[in-house]
């Protein structure tokens, strides 16, 4: 299948499986054998992206889908036969972005259209027509007009503050239907989710995050060490692109009781010059797709040690038959260990080694961090608060709700001792805040305030 957002949904003895297409009808895939591969092809009443199947107690069948920042989540139901609607589409989640915060589109629910990147396409392009630089281009209405008539729906759409909404999902438990969405944008720091109605909670872990911030340093760096360490999936360290045996290390300190190391690879290969040979695009020009085919796999050996002198193996994958750029090392009973080690063996395409995350977990030897104190939070406009506190943990986590004892949502800061949180429901006259401060060894938690 050369199509985006693949649903599976089994009913019986049936698995029912669609994926994601705009501008013609898409059919729809059942099959008792998976594995053996032969589908039953039923075909499709209407174009969708972003599709769930859902079938209900009483064996009724319900669709939703929804991908865009200018249409909402739809809803139908389903004849189970045909698959063809029972009836019009009904739009069920749609922009709210006046309302709730957490709706509103960009960096932190910062939007600068400048820095869109087909802002900076376009403004590129018009700056070689009229022979000046990029930053003098103020205005991008010629670009978009001068472009073919499909596409400027697009760009208009991808300039726009308007939020997307996207990734339906029904779920029924306990006789309420919860209905998930996510925003505001997949390329942003503060990709939701939503649900009507739900509720959410978090729990203090038992084992703590052992390695931010702490010093790293690795056998080649065209990107630093360190950005393995940061707790922010948008830096990573990068190899050397001549390096054989990309090796990272994490000094955690201090010896640790170590329970877990997740290893997050990132992708930063760059353009692909070409294609395998005998490949070819499949899609619309501009927007084509190429399925790999070829086996890969991502190898690696993690190793631990006390002195950063003798080494033990925590985790060999080697010989590993996976690829799997995002993987986790766990040991129940934990190890000692200051140092953790990482050696990477294979990637796929042979690209350079990327770490976003060398991420330790465990416990410290000392003890959990003082209360966050002198705690105020100032409400600035309906939808945006700023909260303050004092204290030297490693880090806070910073929860809100609308009741003293339903914090259900929380934003984790790490070397601040402020945060500013644009998430909120502007009907909502009050909320309540909690500030709990978290280091090597534990949490402490805070008290609650009005704002």
């Amino acid at each position: 299948m050369y199509d985006y957002a693949p649903d599976v949904r089994v009913v019986g003895d049936w698995m029912y499986f669609c994926a994601s297409r705009k501008g013609e009808p898409y059919d729809f895939y059942r099959t008792r054998d998976p594995e053996g591969g032969v589908f039953e092809r039923i075909p499709g009443a209407f174009d969708f992206w972003d599709p769930n199947l859902f079938v209900d107690d009483d064996g009724r069948f319900y669709f939703y889908w929804g991908c865009s920042n200018m249409t909402p989540i739809w809803g139908v139901e389903l004849d189970l036969a045909a698959m063809e609607p029972l009836g019009e589409p009904v739009p069920l989640i749609e922009n709210r972005k006046t309302e709730h915060g957490w709706e509103r589109t960009g960096e932190n629910h910062h939007y600068d259209p400048g820095k869109s990147s087909v802002a900076q396409l376009l403004r590129a392009q018009m700056a070689q027509v009229l022979g000046c630089r990029p930053e003098e281009v103020t205005d991008l209405t010629p670009a978009i007009e001068a472009a073919p008539e499909q596409y400027r729906t697009l760009l208009r759409a991808a300039l726009s503050d308007s939020l997307y909404i996207e990734g339906a999902w029904m779920t029924k438990h306990g006789g309420k239907y919860y209905l998930q969405y996510a925003c505001p944008g997949a390329q942003y720091n503060v990709y939701c989710d939503g649900v009507y109605v739900g509720r959410a909670s978090w729990a203090a872990p038992e084992w703590m995050l052992l390695s931010y911030g702490k010093r790293a340093w690795a056998s080649s760096e065209d990107k630093p060490a360190a950005n393995a360490v940061d707790e922010n999936v948008q830096t990573w360290w990068r190899a050397g692109a001549d390096d054989k045996a990309p090796r990272l290390t994490v000094d955690l300190g201090d010896v640790c009781t170590v329970n877990a190391v997740q290893v997050n690879f990132a992708d930063d290969m760059g353009t692909v010059e070409r294609l395998p040979e005998g490949a070819e695009l499949v899609g619309d020009p501009g927007r084509g797709r190429y399925i790999e085919e070829r086996e890969f796999f991502t190898r690696w050996l993690l190793e631990t040690s006390t002195d950063g002198e003798s080494w033990i193996v925590l985790e060999d994958r080697r010989e590993a038959n996976t690829d799997l750029t995002h993987d986790l090392a766990a040991r129940e009973g934990g190890v000692d260990a200051r140092y953790v080690r990482l050696t990477v063996t294979e990637t796929a395409y042979h690209a350079p080694a990327c770490i976003s995350g060398l991420r330790v977990f465990g416990r410290g030897r000392g003890g959990p961090p003082e209360q966050a104190a002198q705690v105020s939070a100032r409400r600035r406009d309906g939808m945006t608060m700023e909260v303050r506190w004092r204290g030297d943990a490693v880090g806070c986590e910073v929860l809100w709700g609308h009741s003293p004892n339903k914090l259900y949502h929380s934003f984790r800061v790490f070397g601040k001792n402020q945060v500013e949180i644009r998430g909120l429901k502007a009907d909502v006259e009050r909320y309540y805040v909690r500030v709990d401060a978290f280091n090597e060894n534990g949490i402490t938690a805070g008290e609650t305030c009005a704002v």
